[in-house]
């Protein structure tokens, strides 16, 4: 079965036993938390999924009234991941897309936040 697979290092547990990947992991733990090398493996912890999808749109929302932020964050992710020529392709097919087409259909923008009733 294959997998997909977000990042280099999980890239080394394909084809391998699963005792070698245990004493790999086993290896790993000795290493020091990415935390205390200044690199957050994990997002701050969230009460629920929806806070943090909130916070992205509006994060892209900002970033994206600048291109160059925009070019230098996936310029960033597709070093860090090996993803270049992914980013690049997918990149080709989103810019062929009709922006009027999208206004009339709604899909240029983010739904609005969701509203709580307040008693």
């Amino acid at each position: 079965m294959k997998h997909i697979l977000s990042s280099p290092e999980a890239g080394a547990y394909i084809g391998k036993s699963e005792s070698t990947m245990r004493q790999s992991k086993t290896a790993k733990s000795k290493r020091r938390p990415a935390a205390q090398e200044g690199l957050s493996m994990r997002p701050p912890r969230q009460p629920s999924q929806y806070p943090r999808e909130f916070r992205r749109q509006r994060q892209v929302e900002r970033i994206c009234q600048t291109p160059r932020l925009v070019a230098e964050l996936l310029a960033e992710i597709g070093r860090h991941y090996g993803l270049a020529v992914d980013i690049d392709r997918r990149l080709e097919r989103y810019s062929r897309l009709n922006p009027e087409l999208l206004h009339a259909l709604g899909a240029d923008r983010f739904p609005p936040p969701p509203l709580r009733a307040v008693r």
